[in-house]
């Protein structure tokens, strides 16, 4: 494979001078939920498609869209130079743990409603992983619209979203009795009725909760942050003339999320 997996992986518990470091476990796990190898072990299948999809190399240039504190970008390490390798997020807090932890690239600090402030046609490869899950529709479409516009013809978009598994796992927690504190938590990611986002997904459209957003009490707040479930019907319905579907993936054996890559017509 490009990217150096194994190298990236030793880093957690040898460091290695060449390669970021790490924020605090706690910080790791805010943010994705996992620390240390197991953190980077779970994004391996989203890199490999990504090297199957594109052509990366010291010419590429990347956005990393939601780069959190780097999880991703550091396969990118020492493979696209620093300056043509972008690391947006909505948070500050996240950009400073990259600069903190020595994440090569060039920070970018986005407001929700946009704009990217990259040129038009800029952008070879674009990756987004755990945010589309989390969108609202206006901000899923004002987004993919960013990055349509900012990636070169035939650039790529690789990205993550939750699917129908997601949604009837959600039902299926709010429905059992005697569920355990995570899955009552779990069944809440949709509001009050999981079985309309079911049927909500399975009509093509949508799906979004703003369950897990901050209500106004941080910057990921319930306008537009929160559980999301994009459909290949809504993609085509609402994208499918300025991108191509190359692949969709919906297997947990392989991720949690569905991955969508697709390619700028």
């Amino acid at each position: 494979m490009l990217f150096e997996i194994d190298r990236v992986l030793n880093s957690v518990e040898q460091g290695v001078s060449d390669l970021p470091t790490f924020p605090p476990k706690e910080v790791q796990e805010l943010f994705v939920g996992r620390s240390g190898r197991l953190a980077l072990q779970e994004v391996v299948p989203f890199l490999s498609l990504i090297a199957e999809f594109s052509s990366i190399t010291s010419n590429t240039t990347i956005l990393d869209f939601g780069v959190g504190w780097g999880r991703i970008a550091r396969f990118f390490q020492g493979i696209v130079p620093a300056k043509q390798l972008y690391l947006a997020d909505i948070d500050q807090g996240a950009l400073d743990w990259c600069k903190k932890c020595g994440v090569q690239g060039t920070r970018i600090l986005l407001e929700k409603s946009g704009p990217l402030p990259l040129e038009a046609s800029h952008l070879n490869v674009v990756y987004s992983y755990s945010v589309f899950s989390h969108l609202s529709e206006a901000a899923a479409i004002l987004w993919l619209n960013e990055i349509h516009r900012t990636l070169k013809s035939d650039g790529i978009l690789v990205f993550t979203t939750q699917s129908l598994r997601f949604l009837h796992l959600v039902k299926a927690c709010a429905e059992k009795e005697n569920a355990s504190d995570l899955e009552r938590s779990i069944g809440r990611y949709m509001g009050s009725t999981p079985e309309r986002s079911v049927a909500t997904y399975e009509r093509g459209e949508h799906t979004y909760s703003d369950v897990n957003g901050s209500g106004g009490g941080g910057v990921l707040t319930g306008d537009f942050y929160g559980w999301a479930a994009i459909p290949p019907a809504w993609f085509e319905r609402n994208f499918g003339s300025k991108f191509m579907i190359e692949k969709y993936v919906d297997d947990p054996e392989i991720l949690e999320q569905a991955i969508y890559i697709v390619r700028k017509r």
